[in-house]
Order: structure tokens, then C-alpha cells, then sequence
């Protein structure tokens, strides 16, 4: 009788293997065979999920977690990872939890309790730990009595947590070895300064307050990459000192009012905050407030980006915010822009003018002197590319002095025919084909 190549791996292959599976998964193997039966308990990564709300199945979702936990205390633990609806009445056996952690020194931990009345009071013995370098906590109140002690943390990751400027104080001065914070959808803070030479990643999420007139004020001196998601209920956010970003990444909420005043004036303060980024990504949904402001007859202050990635809609909505931060960008070396279905937000355009109507009368007022490359995914639907991106491709090989290549990536054309394809390609080719080109060494190359 031959045996299975999944078999034939040794133990440690097989361990690895497992540590990728949830527990409950992982544990299930242990009835294939005597082999098996034990191996399960050696992973080092322990991670237990339990996606309903139920309290009796929540309460043997707990007995279970304490049972595994005994057989696989004393291995080599790297990863714990438990994801549950949490209730005030496993706040003991949560506590257990994190105690085992310690004990065996785990490096990775992520506690997110899904709660919508009651948060977990993190104990104290959780603040004085050196093994611990990266943390994900959700649902959580935050509050150290004495000082932070997380010497070789390099990741925290925050959600649904209530903070005040005192913790976050203790947090960032004790973890000195800090490289990524995110935040996300936290309550209690307003002012978030990070004098922390090693912090280059900053991520803020949805920012609720008790006051959503107040503005949540951030400086972040030595930070690199800021990646930020707004909301029209959010707080306001407002960068005071960010002088070393290099790359940043802004998005909104897609199913919002666009019309936002709050929204609008948080977006245009941001733009102007982050000329000095060298790598420019703006998401889907803030890109069309964008768009919203351009068709108003809005500009973008100029700004020294050479990468510049937009996250697009395939129809015409999504190219006066295009066009608004391409005019921008006189540095503009790499754009990429990456299509995603159609508008969403058709009430939005109702008050003013349509996005069709400004792309017949507007043009790139300006040369783009230093684009060399474009790139455009997923530009076609199951019949043809929008006129939209069509118009896009145009405009860019019209005013490109110095294009080098421009790659228009349709291979995700669905038809129920390969003639319909190949007739597709045909007609996109013709027409990209037909426009005139400003740099006679540009390549266009349709995949």
C-alpha cells in the first residue's frame, strides 16, 4: 500500500503546515491517524475564531480555548490569536489568556473582541512585556497605571479602543523600538504627537469622538508612509508636522455623502499638507470628492509627486479628479490606475455638472514633462473600455512629452465568446492606435 505524499513530509513540515489552520481545524487532524493525533499540539502559531454570538456557544467556544491551551502550554509558542464575541463575563478567562501569553513569552499577539456594549479592561501585568513585538487589539480600554514596557515591539495595531493623550503618551515612550501604529476607529484622543525616531508607518482609520466637531490634530515629524480613511461622521483630521512623509495614502468611506462640508474641507486641507510626498495614493471613494471639487472648478496645489496610484471607477465620474491631480503633478515620473467597477454615487452628481459634459470642454491645461510610465488595469468590461479611461489614455499620450510605455492591462475582458475577445482587442487597439502621441518613443503595449 502506497503512501500519501502529505504523509510522507516530516513532523516539523507538517507542524508548519497546521500552524496556518485555525485550531479547531488543526485539531481535527488528530483522528487520520496515531501520527496525527499529537501533532496538532505542537504548532506555534495558535489562532481560535468563533463567529457567532450565541453565549452558549460562545461559553464551550471559551471551554475549549482553555482546554487547548493546556495541552499546548510549554512548545514553542510564536503567534496567539483569539477572535470572539466578547461579553464582560469572560473578562476572567480573557485575563488567563493573556497571562499564558506572557508566561510563554509569545512575540505575536492579537486580541480582537467583538463587542458592542461591553470593552476589556487590558490588565496590568500586559504592559510590562520584552518577548512581545507585534500587538492587535480590538475592543479594549487601554490604561496603564504606571509605565508602558513593550522594549521590542515594532508593530500596534488599535481598534475600537479608548485612548486619551496620557496613554498614548506611556505607549509611544515605551516602545522604542516602533516602526508601525495604527489606529483605527478609536475614541478619547485629539491630539496624537509621535516623537519617535523608529515610527515610519502611520495609519489612522475612521476617527470617531465624543465631540465630531474637533478636529484630531497629528504630528509625525520622522514618519514615512501616512495612510489615512476618512468619514463624513469621523473627526476632522489635521496634520500639523509631517515633514519627512514620503508616501501617503488617502481614502473616504464610499458609502457617504460626497456633498460632505466637513468631508470636502477635510480633503482639500489634507492635499495641501501632503504636496511634499514623493508617492501619491488617493482611493476610490476620495477620489470622487476629488472629482466632485473639480467639476466646482477646484485646483490641487502643486506638489512634488513622481509616483501617483488612483484607485478608479471605469466610467467617466472618476477623470475630472484624475485630471485635477495630474495638473498638479508637473514631477509626475509613474502613474498607475487601478479601475474598480462603476460609480457608485450617481445621487451625488444630480446638483452638478455631469463629468461627461467637463471632459468635452476640459484638457490637460498643462505638459506632463516627466511621465514615463502608465499604467492602467482592468480598463475594459465584457464589451468594450469606457470612453471614460479611453479619453484618460488620450488625453495622457496627447500631453506625455517623454512617455516611454503605457501598459493597458484587459485581460480581465469576460464574454461569452473568444471571437468577442478577440474582436475587442481589435477595436481597443484601433482606437489607442488612432490617437496622436506627443513622444514618438512611446510604447503602447495592450495585454
Amino acid at each position: 500500500m502506497s503512501i500519501d505524499r502529505l504523509s510522507a513530509l516530516p513532523d516539523s513540515l507538517l507542524v508548519r503546515i497546521l500552524s496556518f489552520l485555525d485550531m479547531k481545524e488543526a485539531a481535527m487532524t488528530g483522528v487520520l491517524s496515531k501520527r496525527w493525533q499529537y501533532l496538532w499540539t505542537g504548532v506555534p502559531r495558535l489562532k481560535f475564531y468563533e463567529g457567532c454570538n450565541r453565549t452558549e456557544k460562545i461559553r464551550k467556544f471559551v471551554a475549549w480555548v482553555h482546554r487547548t491551551l493546556v495541552i499546548c502550554s510549554g512548545h514553542h509558542l510564536e503567534t496567539f490569536e483569539i477572535d470572539f464575541g466578547y461579553d464582560k463575563c469572560f473578562a476572567s478567562d480573557v485575563n488567563v489568556w493573556v497571562d499564558f501569553t506572557l508566561k510563554n513569552k509569545v512575540k505575536d499577539v492579537t486580541l480582537l473582541l467583538n463587542s458592542r456594549k461591553d470593552l476589556y479592561l487590558l490588565p496590568q501585568m500586559m504592559y510590562s512585556n520584552s518577548s512581545l513585538t507585534r500587538l492587535s487589539v480590538e475592543g479594549c480600554i487601554i490604561s496603564p497605571k504606571r509605565t508602558v514596557e513593550w522594549g521590542s515591539l515594532t508593530t500596534l495595531y488599535l481598534d475600537k479602543v479608548v485612548l486619551n493623550e496620557q496613554v498614548i503618551e506611556k505607549i509611544l515612550s515605551g516602545c522604542p523600538a516602533l516602526y508601525e501604529l495604527e489606529l483605527n476607529v478609536c475614541t478619547g484622543l485629539n491630539y496624537l504627537k509621535i516623537d519617535n525616531q523608529t515610527l515610519r508607518e502611520l495609519k489612522i482609520g475612521y476617527w470617531k469622538g465624543e465631540n465630531y466637531e474637533t478636529c484630531l490634530e497629528i504630528s509625525a515629524p520622522y514618519t514615512h508612509t501616512l495612510q489615512i480613511s476618512l468619514h463624513p461622521t469621523g473627526r476632522r483630521l489635521r496634520l500639523t508636522n509631517v515633514a519627512s512623509l514620503v508616501r501617503a495614502n488617502i481614502d473616504s468611506e464610499v458609502d457617504l455623502d460626497l456633498g460632505s462640508v466637513k468631508l470636502i474641507s477635510c480633503t482639500k486641507e489634507l492635499f495641501n499638507n501632503l504636496q511634499h510626498v514623493k508617492e501619491l495614493e488617493v482611493g476610490y471613494g476620495c477620489l470622487e470628492v476629488l472629482s466632485m471639487l473639480a467639476v466646482k472648478g477646484w485646483l490641487l496645489p502643486h506638489s512634488a509627486c513622481r509616483r501617483l496610484t488612483v484607485h478608479a471607477s471605469k466610467d467617466e465620474h472618476s477623470i475630472p479628479g484624475i485630471l485635477c491631480l495630474l495638473e498638479s503633478s508637473p514631477y509626475l515620473e509613474t502613474m498607475v490606475i487601478s479601475l474598480h467597477g462603476f460609480c457608485e454615487f450617481g445621487e451625488d452628481w444630480v446638483n452638478i455638472s455631469p463629468a461627461a459634459s467637463y471632459l468635452k470642454k476640459v484638457d490637460l491645461q498643462s505638459e506632463l514633462s516627466h511621465l514615463k510610465t502608465v499604467n492602467i488595469t482592468s480598463c475594459a468590461d465584457s464589451d468594450l473600455p469606457s470612453e471614460g479611461v479611453l479619453t484618460l489614455a488620450q488625453l495622457l499620450l496627447k500631453r506625455a512629452r517623454v512617455l516611454e510605455k503605457m501598459v493597458i492591462d484587459t485581460r480581465k475582458i469576460v464574454t461569452s465568446s473568444s471571437a468577442n475577445v478577440a474582436s475587442n482587442y481589435i477595436r481597443i487597439a484601433q482606437m489607442l492606435l488612432s490617437y496622436p502621441r506627443s513622444s514618438t518613443k512611446a510604447v503602447v503595449l495592450l495585454r
